[in-house]
């Protein structure tokens, strides 16, 4: 066993199994509503325009001021630094509406503070780049041959017909120990920024489904992971429905502990594993909803032809740039 494993905090079964049965009536009744798209905006409702604006609903954004404001100085260096470098970017990537949106009850305390953390992350992952766009001729500039090499290992798949965008991380066949984890990173938050775009997002959160059936110890990186889990759970403006492992090896069965020990309750209560070979995946995906994960082209991270969506990418953000005023 690898020596991170063994010496890392990890989440014993014991603790897990008495987080479950202390869970109330309601809770339990959200986790089913969230893993099985029940509390979710048909995606028919959204595309013909029956669901409002949410960035136009009532928020009490002057109480998310004074909770800005109450936040030690020393604390938000970096959100005080992009105020002053960059302030479209505070307006448009960060804006409050969407940290109100996906924090719990729309706690006004819990989203300035993730306002606050997203741009501490921001500079750990991006460094000076952080007050680029993050798109990919900005911020993610230097990533583009790792999205193109393997343009499978963070991808949207779209959205399904219960309404919920689909991040699909496949890890299969893929030697992670070549990319620094805090690129690794960076291509998630690249694509949950994309997501934000979209109508659905912001109404019904997004899946997660991540493969990883053939990841031996060696691929193991706790501290990745633990980036993976913060961005997630406290500094990303997005609320996580549900989170699909899917998994064969045993790296996975031990490291499962460990990785779940960063996750925070709400992310850990709503993770699903699942074992099985292509077609028993799809299955049981399909039973939470996920229609749209219909073949193992899906399970291929090195798919050349799945490439094609960084270079329209790419595309997309230089015709939107010419546009710009």
């Amino acid at each position: 066993m690898s020596s991170c494993l063994r010496t890392a905090p990890s989440l014993s079964s014991a603790y897990e199994e008495r987080e479950k049965a202390d869970l109330t009536p309601q809770e339990k009744d959200d986790i089913d509503n969230d893993i099985y798209g029940h509390s979710a905006i048909p995606l028919g409702y959204i595309r013909d325009g029956h669901v409002a604006d949410m960035s136009n609903l009532e928020l009490p954004l002057e109480l998310f001021e004074d909770a800005l404001d109450k936040i030690p100085l020393q604390d938000k260096m970096v959100y005080e630094r992009a105020l002053v470098e960059c302030p479209h970017l505070v307006r448009t990537e960060s804006n409050p509406v969407r940290f109100l949106l996906s924090s719990e009850d729309r706690n006004v305390e819990t989203a300035a503070q993730k306002l606050v953390n997203y741009w501490e992350m921001r500079k750990v992952l991006f460094n000076e780049l952080c007050f680029q766009p993050i798109t990919l001729q900005g911020a993610m500039i230097d990533d583009i041959p790792t999205l193109i090499e393997v343009p499978n290992m963070c991808r949207i798949v779209g959205i399904d017909q219960k309404g919920r965008p689909i991040l699909m991380g496949n890890m299969e066949g893929v030697d992670l120990r070549k990319y620094p984890r805090e690129q690794l990173v960076r291509i998630l938050w690249y694509n949950i920024h994309i997501m934000l775009h979209e109508q659905a997002t912001i109404s019904n959160g997004i899946v997660i489904v991540n493969l990883g059936r053939r990841i031996g110890f060696e691929q193991f990186d706790r501290k990745r992971n633990h980036l993976y889990n913060i961005s997630l759970g406290e500094c990303l403006p997005i609320k996580i429905q549900a989170v699909h492992l899917v998994t064969n090896s045993l790296m996975m069965k031990t490291a499962l502990p460990v990785a779940k020990w960063s996750m925070g309750k709400r992310l850990r209560m709503r993770v699903i594993i699942h074992r099985g070979d292509d077609q028993e995946i799809i299955r049981e995906l399909y039973r939470y909803g996920l229609d749209l994960i219909k073949n193992s082209e899906y399970f291929d991270a090195h798919n050349a032809e799945s490439s094609i969506w960084v270079l329209e990418q790419l595309d997309r953000e230089t015709q939107m740039s010419a546009s710009r005023p």
